[in-house]
């Protein structure tokens, strides 16, 4: 591992979290209103600044250069013979993408319901929908946030362990300590997330498996299991050749930009070491080892569509919350102990949504029935486009 990079922050590289808390004061002061959605005059700055040169509109661009969760929409378009073109600014991909059709121009950054938007609400601050749900008694884990370090570890007590501590709004679980079990290791998840941003939340730790429901233009939704990356021995072959075979019969592979390979590097030799193993070490028929301790798809985590086994009270609570956030596009971390009960049955919660979610989970899933993300999405964006 490359000490230089803070470990809490990977497989993002990131050496410093200064930049972070300057955002955070940013963000609290209201110094700038970001939104995805541009207003019209944006476009004709575009065109603009393509006639002097700073833009490029490309029709084929470079695959690697664009997230597969945008690309797999550029892609889709290209099928249905839709004019569409990634832009380029002095030679850099901002995620952005030019679409002529039916005589009109289109701009969109991230993915085409970015077209549909009539506003920005920010819906990745876990705190403020944690709040929203719990108004309406939609199932949430119980917490606070805090900036106190003090407040804050008396309050895990008070909910008593195990307990969560992650910032209020990060992804990609940077920071996050689960499953604290002690006041030792409570005050250190608290020290770990306020390095990240000075504002952080304590939960009470929900058991159960980790889901990823998806909804778009609230009315689809899609839902997978996320597991961590593991490997289950056969009595024969050695880790080394279960991690290989893993990465061989599930199709991971630098090709396939959703699901990762899962790599051997020093911090999964570290990791192993801690459960006294080594990559020649022999698993014993069904023994079931964890590679890693974090639900994203880097650290080569399984994607298993189980969409047909979700309860529908469970689909409708999904798209109920779609609505409720008025968004085009949400992905929601939902976790359960049997997906297949209602909500109402079964100890469950809603952990946190996301306003760019991994769609393409969907379409390239590790196991399961594939589900063509993009196609639907351009169904109902071009329908709506129609109307508007």
């Amino acid at each position: 591992m490359d000490e230089k990079y803070c470990r809490h922050c990977l497989p993002t590289k990131r050496k410093s979290h200064v930049g972070l808390h300057v955002e955070y004061y940013l963000d609290k002061f209201a110094v700038f209103d970001i939104s995805f959605s541009r207003p019209e005059w944006f476009l004709s700055f575009l065109m603009l600044l393509k006639k002097v040169g700073w833009v490029k509109l490309l029709s084929e661009p470079e695959i690697n250069e664009i997230q597969n969760r945008s690309f797999i929409f550029f892609e889709e378009a290209k099928k249905r013979n839709l004019k569409i073109f990634a832009v380029q600014f002095f030679s850099k991909y901002i995620n952005g993408f030019l679409l002529e059709h039916e005589e009109k121009k289109y701009y969109y950054e991230r993915t085409p319901l970015d077209l549909l938007e009539k506003n920005e609400k920010n819906i990745d601050d876990k705190i403020k929908l944690k709040k929203a749900l719990s108004k309406v008694s939609l199932p949430v884990a119980q917490g606070k946030k805090f900036r106190n370090t003090k407040k804050a570890f008396d309050y895990g007590k008070e909910l008593g362990f195990p307990v969560i501590v992650k910032p209020v709004d990060g992804s990609l679980s940077h920071h996050v300590t689960t499953n604290i079990m002690n006041d030792e290791d409570l005050l250190v998840a608290l020290k770990v997330a306020k390095e990240y941003k000075p504002a952080f939340m304590v939960e009470k730790h929900v058991q159960g498996n980790l889901y990823r429901a998806t909804v778009i233009g609230q009315e689809k939704v899609y839902v997978c299991k996320k597991a961590l990356a593991s490997i289950i021995g056969d009595g024969e072959s050695n880790i080394q050749k279960l991690i290989d075979n893993k990465n061989t019969v599930e199709n991971r592979n630098p090709n396939n930009r959703t699901l990762a390979k899962i790599i051997i590097d020093n911090k999964l030799i570290q990791r192993l070491k801690k459960k006294n193993l080594d990559l020649k070490d022999i698993l014993e028929k069904g023994e079931k080892v964890y590679l890693s301790d974090k639900f994203v798809l880097s650290d080569g985590c399984d994607v298993i569509n189980i969409k047909n086994e979700v309860n529908k009270e469970n689909l409708s609570l999904f798209l109920d919350v779609g609505k409720r956030l008025n968004k085009q596009l949400v992905g929601l971390d939902f976790i359960s102990v049997d997906i297949s009960k209602s909500w109402q049955e079964d100890e469950s919660a809603i952990l946190e949504a996301n306003s760019f979610p991994y769609l393409d989970m969907h379409q390239f899933p590790s196991h399961g029935e594939v589900e063509n993300v993009a196609s639907d999405v351009w169904d109902i964006v071009l329908k709506k486009l129609k109307v508007k």
